[in-house]
């Protein structure tokens, strides 16, 4: 999964918070955490204009998993379609052997296109929307949201227990 998802923070966990001084006091917690020394953490007040950036920080990272993620799936359902005719064809099936190397094409296009369609699927990153999602309803109702960029799911989820008790809304990507 490392190779597909490039970002060198992928998980993350967001909290709403509904004063600026109790969004502070949890920042100040998770930077002096030791255990989350190498995870980015980010307040986005409820009229912040660059909030996006804050929300997905890595842009290089994002075009290196749409690319890695698109080549990598892609090649894979490449192999995948030719495995499933050379399967069917060593089994026998006679609209595959009669076909010869021709009935190889169809395979290979529909392995090549449901790759790729993984790969755009990796690259949408729908296990961030909860994130999204919260920041646009606390910038809503004016409060502030605390984001966790982690390198792993388990820094992300000591975050998660850390700002659990103090926040009003919490959400985690996977």
């Amino acid at each position: 999964m490392n190779q597909i998802i490039r970002e060198r923070k992928p998980a993350k966990v967001g909290a709403v918070f509904d004063s600026k001084e109790a969004a502070d006091a949890a920042v100040a917690d998770i930077t002096t955490e030791q255990s989350l020394n190498e995870a980015w953490v980010m307040v986005i007040t409820p009229d912040d204009p660059r909030y996006e950036r804050k929300l997905q920080p890595e842009t290089r990272g994002i075009w290196k998993t749409a690319v890695g993620s698109h080549l990598i799936l892609g090649l894979l359902g490449l192999v995948a379609g030719a495995a499933l005719y050379g399967g069917l064809h060593a089994t026998g099936v006679a609209w595959v052997t009669n076909t010869s190397l021709l009935g190889l094409i169809p395979f290979l296009s529909v392995g090549l296109l449901v790759g790729m369609m993984l790969g755009g699927l990796i690259t949408l990153r729908p296990d961030q929307d909860r994130i999204w999602f919260l920041a646009q309803t606390a910038r809503e109702q004016n409060r502030w949201l605390v984001v966790v960029h982690g390198a792993s799911q388990a820094s992300v989820q000591r975050a998660r227990e850390m700002l659990t008790p103090a926040c009003s809304e919490i959400a985690t990507s996977f």
